[in-house]
Parts: C-alpha cells; sequence; structure tokens
C-alpha cells in the first residue's frame, strides 16, 4: 500500500512538474552529437516498426543528470515535442552545455560522455506539446531593435588528468616558451562583427606564470595564473579564467588560437581546459541555427526560415510566431528549416525500468557484460544460502535511468528509485573494476563499472574517488559540496570486487565460496595488529589503542602484534629494511588470522618504508583458504580507480587461493588522525556487539560514525559487502573449577594445584546447551598482559603490552555439547594483581561449526599442593611421518613431531621451557606450538619443523623441563641422502583409464621451497593437446593441486585414445629439476 501511495504522488507531483510517470512501454535509445532541432517523420517511423508518431514521446536530460535527488528521479522527464507535416520535431542538447549569466559564457563538458543518448517511447502519445509563446510573454516590437545573437563553438582539451584523480581533465600541456596552435571550425555561415572568447586554463609553477592568446598574428590577451606551494601535499594547480574579443579570420573555416606559457620555474607548465567562441549574428537575418541571447534586453527576430522556437528552458520549449510585431527577450532560440532539420538515427531497442528487478531484492550487484558470467554465478550462490539477490547490468541501467547514457547518477537513482520505494537493500556490490578515467582517454585497465570522482580535482588531500556517493539514497541528498559541512549519510553498506576479466572475476567469486562454505580452524580467533615505526610512535600508540578496545569488548579474540620498532633492522643501499619481521609478518599470513590491522605509512604497493610487505611478496605466498579482512591506516594502498596502477589491495583481493577476501582500504593520502576515527568506528562496529553484521553493514556503521568530509570519502570497501567475519556460531566457555585434592568448587585458580574444569558449548541466542555438538576443543589459560619495550629505532622507546601470555594450552574432546579436563598451573608468585583470562576454542567437523568464548577468573597464591617429583618429562619424536619416524630422509626441511609426558606438566611461561636444536645451532624456543592433550596437562605434543639440514648426518637435540624444573634431552640422529637435486619420489596419475579428468599427485623432496610444475599432454603422433603450468610457494610433501580436465577449453582434438604425459618438476633454489613420463587413456 506504501508503494502505490508513493507513486499516486509523484504522479500528480509529475505531471505538476511537466514530467511523464513510468509507462509500461517499449523503449528505445538514440544518440545525438550536438545539439539542434530533430525530426522522426512517420515514414522513419513505420520503417522502423515503431508505430505511429502520434503514439511517441522523446524522453531525456540537457547534459549531466542533476547529483540531488527529487521526486523527478521516479519518472522519466519528457521533451517536447511538436508535430508538423507528419514529422515530429523536437530540440535536443549534446553533451556538453553552454551556460550563458551576465553577458558571458561558460563551458560545462559532460564527465561521463561525448555523445548524449535520448529515449524514445512508443505506445503512448506525448504530453509535453510545443505551444506559442502566450502574448504576455511577447514585447511591443517598438521596445526591440535587431542586435547581435551568438552561435557557440566549444573546443574541450582531455589529455591530462593531473592527480589521476577527480574529473576536471586538461590539455595542451606547455613548458615555458614554448606555444600549441589550437584549431577551431567557424559556423557555417558567416558572422558579423568580433568573436566572443571565454577560455579556462591552469598552470603548475612555483612561481607565477602567464597564459597568452594570439590570433591572426595578433595577441588578444593573457591571464596570469597564480603560483602553488613547494609542498608534496599543497594544491597541484591554479586555474583561472580568460575573455577576450577578436576578428573572425577572413576567408578560412578555421580559427587558430595560439597559446604561449612563460614562467621563471624551469619546470613549469600551463594547460588548457576548454575555450568558447562566439560568433555574432545580427537577429533580423537569421539563418538555421542555435543562438544565444547575452544579455536581457528585447530584440526583433528576422528569417526566411518558418521554424523559430524559443529553447532557453529545455522542458518548456515554446513557438515564436514572427508573423506578428513583437520583440522576443528569448536567452536561446533555435532556428531551423522544417524541409532540412537532421533527423534521428535509428534507434536501438533497450529495457524499461520496470523489467530490472524481478523481486525484493537485499543484495543488488551491478556488472558489466564483460563478467556477466562469474557475476551470475555470485547472485546463484548468494541466493541459495538465503540471501535474496538480483544482478544487474550497468547498461541496462544506464538505458532505463540514465536515458541511454553512462552516467553514474543514473545508478545511484536506480538504487534510490528501490531504497526509497521497499527499503529493503541492505548492500550493493559494484562487480568490476571502476576508473577516474570515464572516456577511456589514457587507455589501460577498462572502466567497467565506474566510480564516483570528486569535483575536486588539483588538490592531493581533497580529491578522491569513492562509491559512497551511490549510498547517499534520501530525499535531497547526492549534491553534496565535498566538504566536512553537509556531509551525507550512508544507507546502504556498498563493496566492490575491481575485476577487469572473467579470470579475475572466477577468482573473487572462488574465494568468497570457498570463505563461505566454512574453513574449520582457530585461525578464526586471532586478529593481528601491524604498527609502524617512527612518528614518535603515533601509529603503535593508536594500535594500543584500538587492541585495548578488543581487549575489554571482545575477550575471546586472540590478539596478536607485530610492531615494527620490536624487530632488528638491517641498512642496504642507504635503506632500512627488516628481514625478521618480514618472515614472521608472512608467517602469520601463513597460519591464518581472522583480521589483519595495518597502521602506518604505505603508497599503492608497499606498506612501511622498510618494505614490511610488497606487492611483488604475495607470488611467494603459500596457497591457502584461511583469508583475512584487511584494514589499511595508510594511505593510497586501497587506489583501486586508476587505469594504469594496479594496487596492493586489489592486487591482495584478487590473488588466486591467497591473498584477503576483503578490505577496507584508503585510495588517496590521509592523515593519522582520520585514520584512527575510522579505525577505530570500524573495530565499533565489527567487535562491538553481541551477533555477527555483514561487511557493508559494518562499512556502512564505520563511515557514518567517522564523518570527516572527504577525508573519510578516501576509504573504500573492496569486497563482498554481504560477507560476514567468519566468527564462530557458537558461544564455549568453562563453568565449573574444582581444586581436585579437595574436591571443592573454586572461583579462582592457584599454581601448582591440580585443578578439574568442565564447560560447555551454548547457542548465543537461547543460551541453551547445544547437545549435538560433538568434536574437539582447545582451552588457553592466559595471564595478565607483559609489558615488551621497543627498539626505539626511529623514535624514542617505548612499550606496549603483549596480552597472549600463555601459562595452560591443552586440548580435548567435546561429548555432545560439554568438555572436561584437567590443569596444573604454574607457581604464580611473579604476576601482577590482576585475573587471569581463559579462552575455549571448539570445532565440530561433522557440523562444520565451531564455539569460542571467554572468561576471566582470580587467581589466589596458596600453598603448592602438587607432591615434588625430581624426574625429568618423556620425550618421544618422530621425523617426517607422525606414525613412524624415519631414520634416513631425502630432504632438509621436514616436519617432525614430539610428544612429551610429565607429570608436573611442561613449563610454557620461559622461552628454554622447550626447545629444539639442530647441529649444534640456536635452541629455537618450542613453547608457542606446545599443547596438552586428552584433556589432561600431563601429555602434550607438539608439530614443527627442522629447516636447513645437511646432506648427511644431522642431529637434533630435544630439550624439555617441567613445571619443577626438572629437565630432560633428548638426542636424536637423521641422515639426510639425495637432497642436492630435485626428486620426484612417486607420481600419482588417477584415475587411468580416465572418461573426465586425470589428477596428477607428485611427492618430492624438496618440502618448504618454492617449485614450479609443468605438465604437457601429447597426442601419439607428438601433437601437444594440453599444458598446465602451476608455481608452488613453500610447498607441502606432496603437490595435489594439478589436474587435466577433458573439457577444458585449452584442450584441443580431443578423441578417446592414448595419450603421453610429461611432467618437469623444477626448485626456483637450486635450478635442479625432474622429469617424469607416461600414458593415459581416455576411455
Amino acid at each position: 500500500m506504501r508503494k502505490k501511495i508513493r507513486y499516486v504522488f509523484l504522479f500528480l507531483a509529475g505531471l505538476i512538474a511537466g514530467y511523464s510517470p513510468l509507462q509500461a512501454q517499449q523503449m528505445y535509445k538514440f544518440p545525438v552529437f550536438e545539439e539542434g532541432v530533430y525530426h522522426l517523420s512517420q515514414e522513419q517511423a513505420t520503417n522502423w516498426e515503431l508505430g505511429s508518431i502520434t503514439e511517441i514521446r522523446i524522453l531525456g536530460h540537457p547534459g549531466m543528470l542533476d547529483q540531488k535527488i527529487d521526486s523527478s528521479i521516479f519518472s522519466y522527464k519528457e521533451v517536447p515535442q511538436k508535430i508538423i507535416d507528419n514529422k515530429l520535431y523536437f530540440f535536443l542538447e549534446g553533451a556538453d552545455q553552454v551556460l550563458t549569466e551576465n553577458g558571458k559564457a561558460l563551458l560545462k563538458g559532460h564527465a561521463y560522455t561525448d555523445t548524449l543518448y535520448y529515449l524514445l517511447q512508443t505506445g503512448s502519445a506525448g504530453t509535453n506539446i510545443i505551444s506559442p509563446i502566450d502574448d504576455t510573454e511577447e514585447i511591443d516590437v517598438s521596445s526591440g531593435t535587431p542586435k547581435m545573437l551568438y552561435q557557440m563553438v566549444s573546443h574541450k582539451a582531455e589529455e591530462d588528468n593531473l592527480l589521476s584523480s577527480g574529473r576536471d581533465w586538461f590539455g595542451y600541456r606547455t613548458f615555458n616558451g614554448g606555444s600549441h596552435i589550437i584549431e577551431i571550425p567557424h559556423p557555417p555561415t558567416k558572422s558579423e562583427g568580433d568573436v566572443l572568447m571565454w577560455a579556462q586554463t591552469m598552470a603548475q609553477s612555483l612561481t607565477e606564470s602567464t597564459i597568452t592568446f594570439a590570433t591572426n598574428n595578433q595577441v588578444i590577451g593573457s591571464a596570469d595564473i597564480p603560483s602553488i606551494p613547494n609542498s608534496r601535499y599543497a594544491i597541484k594547480g591554479r586555474e583561472t579564467s580568460f575573455e577576450a574579443s577578436f576578428p573572425a579570420t577572413e576567408g578560412n573555416t578555421i580559427q587558430e588560437i595560439v597559446l604561449t606559457y612563460s614562467s621563471t620555474d624551469i619546470n613549469g607548465a600551463g594547460y588548457l581546459k576548454n575555450i568558447l567562441l562566439a560568433y555574432p549574428f545580427s537577429s533580423s537575418q537569421l539563418t538555421a541555427g542555435v543562438y544565444y541571447n547575452l544579455d536581457s534586453s528585447p530584440y526583433q527576430i528576422g528569417t526566411a526560415l518558418s521554424g523559430i522556437w524559443d529553447v532557453g528552458n529545455f522542458y518548456e520549449v515554446k513557438e515564436i510566431d514572427i508573423s506578428q510585431p513583437k520583440a522576443s527577450t528569448a536567452k536561446k532560440i533555435a532556428v531551423f528549416d522544417l524541409n532540412n532539420s537532421p533527423q534521428i538515427e535509428e534507434p536501438e531497442k533497450v529495457k524499461s525500468r520496470s523489467e530490472l528487478l524481478s523481486g525484493e531484492p537485499e543484495l543488488i550487484i551491478i556488472t558489466n557484460n564483460l563478467l556477466y558470467n562469474q557475476a551470475k554465478r555470485l547472485t546463484d550462490f548468494k541466493n541459495a544460502t538465503g540471501i535474496p539477490t538480483e544482478l544487474v547490468l550497468t547498461t541496462d541501467i544506464y538505458d532505463s535511468f540514465s536515458y541511454g547514457n553512462p552516467d553514474i547518477s543514473g545508478i545511484r537513482n536506480f538504487l534510490a528509485d528501490y531504497w526509497l520505494s521497499y527499503k529493503r537493500l541492505k548492500n550493493v556490490l559494484f562487480f568490476g573494476k571502476g576508473s577516474f578515467d570515464y572516456k577511456h582517454k589514457l587507455g589501460g585497465r577498462p572502466n567497467l563499472v565506474p566510480t564516483y570522482s570528486s569535483r575536486v580535482s588539483l588538490n592531493p588531500l581533497t580529491t578522491y574517488g569513492s562509491d559512497d556517493y551511490f549510498g547517499f539514497l534520501d530525499i535531497g541528498e547526492g549534491d553534496w559540496l565535498e566538504t566536512q559541512e553537509g556531509d551525507h549519510t550512508l544507507k546502504i553498506g556498498i563493496g566492490r570486487i575491481p575485476a577487469i576479466n572473467s579470470r579475475e572475476a572466477k577468482i573473487a567469486v572462488d574465494k568468497i565460496i570457498s570463505y563461505q562454505s566454512g574453513n574449520l580452524g582457530h585461525w578464526k580467533k586471532k586478529l593481528l595488529f601491524v604498527a609502524d615505526d617512527g612518528d614518535n610512535n603515533i601509529h603503535l600508540n593508536d594500535s594500543e589503542k584500538h587492541t585495548a578496545f578488543l581487549h575489554e569488548q571482545a575477550p575471546a579474540f586472540e590478539l596478536r602484534k607485530l610492531y615494527l620498532d620490536n624487530f632488528q633492522q638491517e641498512e642496504a643501499n642507504s635503506l632500512q629494511t627488516s628481514i625478521a619481521a618480514r618472515e614472521t609478518f608472512a608467517e602469520e599470513i601463513k597460519d591464518g588470522i581472522l583480521l589483519l590491522n595495518y597502521i602506518g605509512h604505505g603508497n599503492e604497493l608497499n606498506l612501511t618504508a622498510e618494505g614490511l610487505f610488497s606487492v611483488s611478496d604475495i607470488e611467494d605466498w603459500p596457497l591457502t583458504n584461511k583469508f583475512p579482512v584487511m584494514v589499511t591506516a595508510t594511505c593510497e594502498f586501497g587506489r583501486h580507480d586508476s587505469p594504469y596502477i594496479r594496487s596492493g589491495a586489489e592486487e591482495l583481493l584478487l590473488a588466486e587461493q591467497k591473498g584477503v577476501i576483503a578490505m577496507l582500504t584508503t585510495g588517496r593520502p590521509v592523515f593519522s588522525s582520520i585514520n584512527y576515527e575510522l579505525n577505530k568506528a570500524f573495530l565499533a562496529a565489527a567487535f562491538d556487539r553481541n551477533e555477527t553484521i555483514s561487511l557493508g553493514e559494518i562499512f556502512k556503521e564505520t563511515k557514518n560514525n567517522s564523518l570527516n568530509g572527504p577525508l573519510n570519502r578516501n576509504f573504500s570497501l573492496l569486497g563482498d559487502p554481504s560477507l560476514k567475519l567468519d566468527i564462530p556460531l557458537y558461544n564455549a566457555g568453562t563453568k565449573e573449577w574444582i581444586e581436585v585434592d579437595t574436591q571443592l568448587m573454586t572461583e579462582e585458580l592457584s599454581g601448582l594445584n591440580r585443578l578439574k574444569y568442565s564447560g560447555t558449548i551454548e547457542d548465543p541466542l537461547t543460551g541453551s546447551l547445544v547437545s549435538q555438538f560433538n568434536g574437539t576443543y582447545e582451552i588457553t589459560i592466559n595471564g595478565p598482559g607483559e609489558e615488551i619495550e621497543t627498539l626505539g629505532d626511529e623514535s624514542p622507546k617505548t612499550t606496549y603490552l603483549a596480552y597472549n601470555q600463555s601459562l595452560f594450552r591443552g586440548t580435548g574432546e567435546v561429548v555432545q555439547g560439554q568438555f572436561f579436563g584437567e590443569v596444573l598451573l604454574p607457581t604464580l608468585e611473579n604476576f601482577s594483581n590482576s585475573d587471569f583470562r581463559i579462552n575455549v576454542f571448539a570445532e565440530d567437523e561433522n557440523l562444520n561449526r565451531e564455539a569460542f568464548g571467554s572468561t576471566e577468573i582470580p587467581y589466589q597464591i596458596k600453598p603448592i599442593g602438587h607432591l615434588p617429583e625430581e624426574n625429568g618429562p618423556e620425550i618421544a619424536l618422530w621425523v617426517a611421518d607422525s606414525l613412524f619416524s624415519k631414520a634416513s630422509i631425502s630432504s632438509r626441511n621436514t616436519p617432525i613431531w614430539i610428544q612429551i609426558s610429565d607429570d608436573s606438566g611442561i613449563n610454557i611461561i620461559d622461552a628454554a621451557g622447550m626447545t629444539l636444536q639442530i647441529n649444534n645451532g640456536e635452541p629455537i624456543t618450542l613453547i608457542d606450538q606446545y599443547q596438552a592433550i586428552n584433556g589432561t596437562y600431563t601429555k602434550g605434543r607438539v608439530k614443527t619443523w627442522a629447516y636447513d639440514l645437511n646432506e648427511g648426518v644431522n642431529e637434533l637435540l630435544i630439550t624439555a623441563i617441567d613445571q619443577l624444573g626438572n629437565s630432560t634431552q633428548l638426542r636424536e640422529k637423521v641422515e639426510v641422502l639425495g637432497s642436492k637435486h630435485l626428486k620426484i619420489e612417486n607420481l600419482l596419475v588417477y584415475p587411468n583409464p580416465a572418461s573426465d579428468q586425470v589428477n596428477f599427485v607428485v611427492t618430492h623432496n624438496r618440502l618448504g621451497e618454492t617449485l614450479s610444475l609443468e605438465v604437457s599432454i601429447f597426442s601419439l603422433q607428438g601433437t601437444e593437446i594440453f599444458s598446465y603450468k602451476g608455481r608452488f610457494p613453500k610447498v607441502e610433501r606432496s603437490i595435489i593441486d594439478s589436474q587435466w580436465i577433458f573439457l577444458n577449453r585449452n584442450s584441443k582434438n580431443l578423441i578417446k585414445g592414448t595419450y603421453l604425459y610429461n611432467l618437469n618438476l623444477y626448485s626456483e633454489e637450486d635450478a635442479t629439476s625432474d622429469i617424469l613420463a607416461g600414458k593415459i587413456i581416455i576411455q
């Protein structure tokens, strides 16, 4: 009912305003290249099967669509028209508009297109009929005499976008002393006086500079342009206007304008934005054309032509009858020959508005034809998961809401129309690359699904590209001045996947489906905060504020910290780097994290000046299905609207089987204070609640709670806005603690006293036991945060809190939603007076569900209840195989499994509590990898790696210390044979014979290295049928991700029979390789 009432209101409003409400009629579009009176004859209409011209109306909008939303967006705007002698006539403007005021003219260029389209609707009679001017609008002829009216000729220069941002383009770049000759055609009829000229210019110079204009071998004037500051983030150009008059060139159809630039800055440059020439004609002798009246004085009109219209108001065209002795004050008139006006081009059928959506979706995906198949695949997946989703093509939106033009406000109007009608829309996904280069002037990557570019183009701090504009959906919104005043709020979540081809689109969809399909693991509880050094520790301090907030508000998560100033740095070629920090960062990514939050310096391709991360690093990351959401509070790392720079954010999002699942990231230079506020708002939206909401809703709240003018608009969500953080569904936590020796319940922990615990898995909404949950759990008891002092490399030393000071880590089983276990904590005398935190993480592989939670419990120093003993731990070691340890292996890198038993438990609060030493090297602590097993503290395991073993005999030394200080060492000899050359130790090709595909599993001797695999398939005649190449960083023991699918489009001339394969495995570390060959039978 609400929808019907709204349309009744709009229908009435449309009639009053002269607009026509939406009709369910057939639509067509046709192009217009310049303004003028056009016609459609009945003969044309019949030939094009359009029907009667009495049942046709023309719809359109001059120039760019208005940014401000009003009721007119809900209906088509009808162009005035009139049938004369079996022809339908109408006045149409081109893409660019000439605006006049106070005797001056200005060219307003169309930002999105140079060709303007209009719609033609059949089956409905026009209602906006051109009528004669009312007598009251005419002026007695005695008050008017003939005067000069002007035909306008424009010239645009769209070659350079100085900051690769914003809508303003310039051309004819000219250095000091240089000149350009600009050729502009005359009107077809000779003018009758001096030509008026207006030009818009710009200069980029550290000193004042001058642009001089000349024509007909005479200087006609110059424009002095102020200097720009010599500062990195200061304005990069100054604009000014120029006006002059001059006699038109005699006997030539071309007017040559010479532009000359001068500046004392040797690097200074001048530019032209556009030129507008006004050619004068006497109003008493007008020929065909469009004429502008530059003042308000009345004038007489004289012409031999019969068509004269007042077109000063595009939607209220009036017919002027010069047979009556009246003067006119029309600001713009069109004079035309009824028998010689241009006819429109054959129109193309398009969709109407009613055809775009078939239901009431919560998610709308907008894409380009190029990416349609993958976007449709994602749409189907979303619908299957219970999110009502519809897919719409940009061209269909342009045709329906932009009159056939690629005007981005048409996309916004489409969304506003649906949102205002139903309020069901939650998120919009722009599926495709967007660019500031709307007209593809620069080449490079395509502008598939456009983004919004700011009006500001020369200030690096306030120019931006943003999709936020498409979220300003309420009446009165959209025409924002791009300042802190009148800032709008988002009404929906907005995300973008900036794919440029179907391959990238498939990668993105594959990752989304994988992420939403559930990848179990405790990586989902890890939040990694990375902070740059320098700047008086502002990045570290901001990160500490964020983690302190999460420590209190989201205690179930494990807060991990990678602060650059905590790592030694090396200098090479006058540049600092930190190999240890880079390796730690890569290891965190490999292990998997739910969220990666970076604060510090960056650019399009790198994070930190020390190169903590560079885009080239992605190539060496191993394949995974554990994709983090990443937040970057830095400069330009997420610049996704450039046609020639591929940002780090885009590379991470579109990396195949690695990288990130989504990013909240910055596209332009930003301030640390703005970063902090937005980062703070994001964390509050994402984690300070009892429910998991979509990334789009998080993004919307983040933006709306950190408004700061254009500085806020620099942040974008790259990724699927309907996606939710893959946070465990259920709650898990301990319920009871019992002292074993007294069998009494306790609400306090104590050291060296045996304690039993019990816990449950619960539904977060009802608090009820999830009795169908069966699986495993991991329990961690952490002490108070420990203060760590930084190295003070670029700023004074400071301290930060490391929260993960584990006193105990153990695992056990969950049965029917309940779990039990026993723990023995170390002595607690050295801890500060603060509660301990108990975190539980559980997973059920059968339900594909997880649970986690956290509780706090105080501790008390009590007499030691555990009996003293002097026996050290028992240690067992397995090399290369978790079931049967191998004394001889073929690889220099090997996994090892260690099992330790001790009645007093293992000391994991001291780095020396458990170590691995290889061939008398430095001991490597293993305490962070140790977990007690089977719900007890007396037995535990570690899986780790022994790297860089020598060819020959190696010695592994395992040291373990229990919580009473008793230690044990285990020495194990491991012989490495055959590691100097890469070797394929086993190749499994299955199924063989096969009917649809063959899989290759390659077992080798180079664990942990980066290997390249090439598979070639040949016919018995030697013709290559199929080839595959893959690169596998930090590879596991076996490569399992290689297959030949027979119907693959790369397979050539395939029939049943016998084929030969050739498999080549290559090591990047030492350039050794191995080759195996064999047969495959297709049946």
